[in-house]
Protein backbone atom coordinates (compact mmCIF):
# COMPACT_ATOMS: atom_id res chain seq x y z
CA UNK A 1 0.00 0.00 0.00
CA UNK A 2 1.64 3.40 -0.64
CA UNK A 3 0.61 5.98 1.66
CA UNK A 4 0.14 9.41 0.16
CA UNK A 5 0.82 12.81 1.87
CA UNK A 6 -1.06 16.08 1.89
CA UNK A 7 0.84 19.12 1.92
CA UNK A 8 0.66 19.66 5.16
CA UNK A 9 1.89 16.45 6.56
CA UNK A 10 5.40 16.99 3.86
CA UNK A 11 5.99 20.69 5.50
CA UNK A 12 6.01 19.44 8.99
CA UNK A 13 8.49 16.40 8.09
CA UNK A 14 10.28 18.90 6.56
CA UNK A 15 10.93 21.14 8.96
CA UNK A 16 11.18 18.45 11.39
CA UNK A 17 14.08 16.79 9.46
CA UNK A 18 15.71 20.29 9.04
CA UNK A 19 15.14 21.09 12.51
CA UNK A 20 17.28 17.90 13.90
CA UNK A 21 19.78 18.26 11.70
CA UNK A 22 20.41 21.85 13.08
CA UNK A 23 20.75 20.82 16.37
CA UNK A 24 22.68 17.88 15.18
CA UNK A 25 25.83 20.27 13.72
CA UNK A 26 24.87 22.44 16.62
CA UNK A 27 25.92 20.18 19.16
CA UNK A 28 28.35 18.71 17.24
CA UNK A 29 30.53 22.30 17.02
CA UNK A 30 29.61 23.18 20.48
CA UNK A 31 32.20 20.39 21.33
CA UNK A 32 34.82 21.69 19.26
CA UNK A 33 34.09 25.57 20.55
CA UNK A 34 34.09 24.54 24.02
CA UNK A 35 37.46 22.73 23.78
CA UNK A 36 38.99 25.62 21.61
CA UNK A 37 37.83 28.42 24.35
CA UNK A 38 39.34 25.84 27.08
CA UNK A 39 43.07 26.13 25.23
CA UNK A 40 41.83 30.03 25.04
CA UNK A 41 41.50 30.96 28.43
CA UNK A 42 43.81 28.61 29.50
CA UNK A 43 46.71 30.31 26.89
CA UNK A 44 45.54 33.34 28.30
CA UNK A 45 45.26 33.05 32.07
CA UNK A 46 49.20 31.42 31.74
CA UNK A 47 50.08 34.64 29.76
CA UNK A 48 48.80 36.41 32.84
CA UNK A 49 49.75 34.46 35.61
CA UNK A 50 53.42 33.94 34.60
CA UNK A 51 53.27 30.59 33.94
CA UNK A 52 54.13 28.88 30.27
CA UNK A 53 52.87 30.84 27.13
CA UNK A 54 53.83 28.19 24.57
CA UNK A 55 54.95 25.50 23.04
CA UNK A 56 57.65 26.50 21.41
CA UNK A 57 59.98 25.02 24.00
CA UNK A 58 58.97 21.65 23.51
CA UNK A 59 62.48 21.57 21.72
CA UNK A 60 63.70 17.85 20.03
CA UNK A 61 67.18 17.32 20.93
CA UNK A 62 68.19 19.85 23.19
CA UNK A 63 71.23 19.99 25.56
CA UNK A 64 70.78 19.54 29.06
CA UNK A 65 71.58 21.65 32.33
CA UNK A 66 74.34 20.16 34.95
CA UNK A 67 73.71 22.30 37.71
CA UNK A 68 72.80 26.03 38.78
CA UNK A 69 72.31 28.40 35.85
CA UNK A 70 74.96 31.17 36.44
CA UNK A 71 74.71 32.40 32.57
CA UNK A 72 72.05 33.14 30.18
CA UNK A 73 72.94 34.10 26.74
CA UNK A 74 70.40 35.71 24.19
CA UNK A 75 71.50 35.39 20.86
CA UNK A 76 70.52 36.79 17.66
CA UNK A 77 72.33 37.42 14.13
CA UNK A 78 74.18 39.82 14.51
CA UNK A 79 74.18 40.67 18.52
CA UNK A 80 73.64 44.30 18.51
CA UNK A 81 70.13 45.81 19.09
CA UNK A 82 67.56 43.21 19.10
CA UNK A 83 69.59 40.98 21.55
CA UNK A 84 71.35 43.49 23.85
CA UNK A 85 67.37 45.04 24.90
CA UNK A 86 66.04 41.43 25.01
CA UNK A 87 68.66 40.84 27.74
CA UNK A 88 67.90 43.79 29.32
CA UNK A 89 63.88 42.92 29.44
CA UNK A 90 65.19 39.01 30.97
CA UNK A 91 67.84 40.72 33.56
CA UNK A 92 65.19 42.43 34.94
CA UNK A 93 62.87 40.10 34.85
CA UNK A 94 65.02 37.71 36.60
CA UNK A 95 65.71 39.94 38.98
CA UNK A 96 62.21 40.62 39.95
CA UNK A 97 61.59 37.21 40.76
CA UNK A 98 64.41 37.00 42.87
CA UNK A 99 67.15 35.68 40.41
CA UNK A 100 70.50 37.66 40.36
CA UNK A 101 71.94 35.89 36.68
CA UNK A 102 74.85 37.31 34.43
CA UNK A 103 72.33 38.15 31.44
CA UNK A 104 74.51 39.13 28.14
CA UNK A 105 73.83 39.38 24.46
CA UNK A 106 76.51 37.89 21.84
CA UNK A 107 75.78 37.01 17.95
CA UNK A 108 74.86 33.46 17.42
CA UNK A 109 78.21 32.36 16.11
CA UNK A 110 80.20 33.72 19.10
CA UNK A 111 78.06 31.93 21.70
CA UNK A 112 80.59 31.94 24.35
CA UNK A 113 81.39 28.34 25.69
CA UNK A 114 80.34 29.07 29.37
CA UNK A 115 76.67 29.54 28.94
CA UNK A 116 74.54 27.68 30.70
CA UNK A 117 71.04 28.61 28.87
CA UNK A 118 71.02 30.30 25.50
CA UNK A 119 67.37 32.09 24.29
CA UNK A 120 66.88 33.17 20.98
CA UNK A 121 64.23 34.24 18.86
CA UNK A 122 62.19 30.80 17.57
CA UNK A 123 62.84 31.43 14.03
CA UNK A 124 66.85 31.49 14.93
CA UNK A 125 66.98 28.29 17.53
CA UNK A 126 67.61 25.44 15.23
CA UNK A 127 71.08 27.58 13.90
CA UNK A 128 71.65 28.43 17.79
CA UNK A 129 72.14 24.89 18.54
CA UNK A 130 74.01 24.32 15.46
CA UNK A 131 76.36 26.45 17.18
CA UNK A 132 76.31 25.25 20.45
CA UNK A 133 74.62 21.34 20.11
CA UNK A 134 75.66 20.84 23.87
CA UNK A 135 74.01 23.85 25.43
CA UNK A 136 70.14 23.88 26.51
CA UNK A 137 68.19 26.17 24.46
CA UNK A 138 65.18 28.14 24.84
CA UNK A 139 62.61 30.20 22.33
CA UNK A 140 60.76 33.39 22.48
CA UNK A 141 58.11 34.65 19.83
CA UNK A 142 59.76 38.35 19.94
CA UNK A 143 62.97 40.02 21.19
CA UNK A 144 60.94 42.56 22.86
CA UNK A 145 59.74 41.61 25.94
CA UNK A 146 58.29 38.37 24.71
CA UNK A 147 55.43 35.96 26.82
CA UNK A 148 58.23 33.20 27.04
CA UNK A 149 60.62 34.65 29.45
CA UNK A 150 57.87 33.38 32.06
CA UNK A 151 59.30 30.03 30.52
CA UNK A 152 62.55 31.18 31.19
CA UNK A 153 62.22 32.03 34.80
CA UNK A 154 59.80 28.97 35.11
CA UNK A 155 63.20 27.31 34.13
CA UNK A 156 65.78 29.15 36.32
CA UNK A 157 63.53 28.61 39.23
CA UNK A 158 62.93 24.93 38.79
CA UNK A 159 66.75 24.49 37.84
CA UNK A 160 68.51 26.53 40.94
CA UNK A 161 65.87 25.70 43.47
CA UNK A 162 67.17 22.46 42.71
CA UNK A 163 70.99 23.18 42.60
CA UNK A 164 70.70 25.79 45.73
CA UNK A 165 73.45 24.03 47.87
CA UNK A 166 76.20 24.78 44.56
CA UNK A 167 74.88 28.29 44.42
CA UNK A 168 76.94 31.29 46.69
CA UNK A 169 74.99 34.06 48.56
CA UNK A 170 77.45 36.36 47.59
CA UNK A 171 77.20 35.34 43.67
CA UNK A 172 76.31 39.05 42.08
CA UNK A 173 76.86 39.40 38.90
CA UNK A 174 75.27 42.26 36.69
CA UNK A 175 75.03 42.74 32.96
CA UNK A 176 76.41 45.87 32.88
CA UNK A 177 79.60 47.25 35.18
CA UNK A 178 77.68 50.14 36.17
CA UNK A 179 73.92 50.24 35.10
CA UNK A 180 73.15 53.69 35.85
CA UNK A 181 76.04 55.16 34.06
CA UNK A 182 75.37 56.33 30.05
CA UNK A 183 78.46 56.97 27.92
CA UNK A 184 76.68 60.33 26.74
CA UNK A 185 78.89 60.67 23.43
CA UNK A 186 77.16 57.73 21.95
CA UNK A 187 73.98 60.17 21.53
CA UNK A 188 74.74 63.02 20.02
CA UNK A 189 71.71 65.93 20.38
CA UNK A 190 72.50 66.34 16.58
CA UNK A 191 71.14 62.83 16.30
CA UNK A 192 68.53 63.40 17.53
CA UNK A 193 65.31 63.80 14.71
CA UNK A 194 62.21 65.13 14.42
CA UNK A 195 60.70 65.48 11.99
CA UNK A 196 56.67 64.70 9.89
CA UNK A 197 58.57 64.78 6.43
CA UNK A 198 59.89 60.91 5.99
CA UNK A 199 57.40 58.44 4.13
CA UNK A 200 58.88 55.25 3.96
CA UNK A 201 60.74 52.97 5.69
CA UNK A 202 64.08 53.58 2.95
CA UNK A 203 63.71 56.82 3.46
CA UNK A 204 64.16 56.66 7.17
CA UNK A 205 67.31 54.46 7.01
CA UNK A 206 69.08 56.49 4.55
CA UNK A 207 68.36 59.69 7.22
CA UNK A 208 69.93 57.90 9.62
CA UNK A 209 72.89 56.55 7.47
CA UNK A 210 73.49 59.94 6.39
CA UNK A 211 73.89 61.44 10.32
CA UNK A 212 76.42 58.38 11.36
CA UNK A 213 78.51 59.12 8.18
CA UNK A 214 78.62 62.69 9.25
CA UNK A 215 79.19 62.31 12.77
CA UNK A 216 82.14 59.67 11.94
CA UNK A 217 80.43 56.73 13.17
CA UNK A 218 80.08 54.69 9.97
CA UNK A 219 81.22 54.51 6.68
CA UNK A 220 78.74 55.38 3.71
CA UNK A 221 78.25 51.93 3.01
CA UNK A 222 76.83 50.89 6.76
CA UNK A 223 73.08 51.66 4.96
CA UNK A 224 73.38 48.20 2.14
CA UNK A 225 74.12 46.59 5.84
CA UNK A 226 71.15 47.78 7.43
CA UNK A 227 68.74 47.42 4.69
CA UNK A 228 70.41 43.90 4.31
CA UNK A 229 69.39 43.35 7.83
CA UNK A 230 65.40 44.37 7.21
CA UNK A 231 65.96 41.19 4.34
CA UNK A 232 67.18 38.71 7.07
CA UNK A 233 64.81 39.94 10.06
CA UNK A 234 62.75 42.90 10.74
CA UNK A 235 63.66 45.21 13.05
CA UNK A 236 60.46 46.42 14.10
CA UNK A 237 59.51 45.14 17.46
CA UNK A 238 55.73 46.37 17.97
CA UNK A 239 54.87 49.46 20.20
CA UNK A 240 55.85 51.66 17.19
CA UNK A 241 59.48 51.06 17.95
CA UNK A 242 62.01 49.80 15.38
CA UNK A 243 65.88 49.42 16.14
CA UNK A 244 67.37 49.40 12.24
CA UNK A 245 71.45 47.70 12.23
CA UNK A 246 73.75 46.27 10.06
CA UNK A 247 73.63 43.03 9.42
CA UNK A 248 77.05 40.68 10.84
CA UNK A 249 78.73 41.28 7.22
CA UNK A 250 78.83 44.83 7.41
CA UNK A 251 80.41 45.36 11.16
CA UNK A 252 83.62 46.62 9.39
CA UNK A 253 82.28 49.59 8.13
CA UNK A 254 81.35 51.03 11.69
CA UNK A 255 84.03 53.15 13.12
CA UNK A 256 82.84 53.93 17.03
CA UNK A 257 79.33 53.25 18.65
CA UNK A 258 76.60 56.03 17.68
CA UNK A 259 72.79 55.77 17.87
CA UNK A 260 70.56 58.01 16.01
CA UNK A 261 66.86 58.68 16.93
CA UNK A 262 64.18 59.09 14.09
CA UNK A 263 60.80 60.50 15.69
CA UNK A 264 58.22 60.51 12.99
CA UNK A 265 55.46 62.31 14.54
CA UNK A 266 53.04 61.05 11.59
CA UNK A 267 54.34 57.00 11.64
CA UNK A 268 55.62 55.45 8.65
CA UNK A 269 55.10 51.69 7.54
CA UNK A 270 57.92 49.33 8.87
CA UNK A 271 57.31 46.02 7.11
CA UNK A 272 54.47 45.37 8.41
CA UNK A 273 53.84 47.51 11.69
CA UNK A 274 53.11 51.63 11.80
CA UNK A 275 56.03 53.24 13.61
CA UNK A 276 56.70 56.20 15.24
CA UNK A 277 59.83 55.59 17.22
CA UNK A 278 62.81 54.64 15.27
CA UNK A 279 66.81 53.96 17.04
CA UNK A 280 69.30 53.96 14.57
CA UNK A 281 72.15 51.52 16.26
CA UNK A 282 75.96 51.55 15.20
CA UNK A 283 77.47 49.10 17.88
CA UNK A 284 81.26 48.59 17.96
CA UNK A 285 81.48 47.91 21.24
CA UNK A 286 78.97 48.05 24.24
CA UNK A 287 78.83 51.74 25.07
CA UNK A 288 75.04 51.72 23.82
CA UNK A 289 73.80 49.26 25.77
CA UNK A 290 72.78 51.74 28.91
CA UNK A 291 70.40 53.56 26.45
CA UNK A 292 69.46 50.32 24.56
CA UNK A 293 68.72 48.74 28.42
CA UNK A 294 66.51 52.04 29.06
CA UNK A 295 64.04 51.74 25.54
CA UNK A 296 63.98 48.06 26.81
CA UNK A 297 62.18 48.48 30.00
CA UNK A 298 60.49 52.23 29.54
CA UNK A 299 59.70 51.65 26.26
CA UNK A 300 57.54 48.28 26.44
CA UNK A 301 53.97 49.75 25.60
CA UNK A 302 52.45 52.29 22.80
CA UNK A 303 51.41 54.43 25.27
CA UNK A 304 55.18 54.99 26.59
CA UNK A 305 56.24 55.42 23.02
CA UNK A 306 53.75 58.07 22.38
CA UNK A 307 54.40 59.98 25.44
CA UNK A 308 58.59 60.61 24.79
CA UNK A 309 57.68 61.15 20.90
CA UNK A 310 54.73 63.91 22.82
CA UNK A 311 57.78 65.60 24.60
CA UNK A 312 59.10 67.09 21.35
CA UNK A 313 62.00 68.38 22.10
CA UNK A 314 65.78 66.99 21.57
CA UNK A 315 66.72 68.08 24.84
CA UNK A 316 64.10 66.20 27.02
CA UNK A 317 64.38 63.40 24.84
CA UNK A 318 68.21 63.00 25.61
CA UNK A 319 67.80 63.56 29.23
CA UNK A 320 64.97 60.70 29.40
CA UNK A 321 67.23 58.37 28.16
CA UNK A 322 70.32 59.40 29.81
CA UNK A 323 68.53 59.55 33.11
CA UNK A 324 68.85 63.30 33.74
CA UNK A 325 66.57 65.42 35.86
CA UNK A 326 65.26 68.55 34.14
Amino acid sequence: MIYKLDYFSCFVITWLTVGVSCLVTFLVASIFVKKYYKGYVEDSAAATSGGPTTNINNINNNGSLNGPIRKIVVACDAGMGSSAMSASSLKKKLKEAGYNIEVVHTALQNIPNDADLVVSHKELTSLAMKAKPDKYHMSISSYFNPPEFNDVVRVVKENNDENQKYIASSENVSIYENENTVATEVLALENIIITDQIKSRDEALKLINKHFVEGGYTTPRYLNGMLEKEKEFNTNLGNGLAIPHGSCDYKNEILKTGLVILVCKNGLRWNDEDVKLIIGIAGKGDEHLDILAKLATEFDTEEKVNEFIALNDKVKMKNVLEDVED
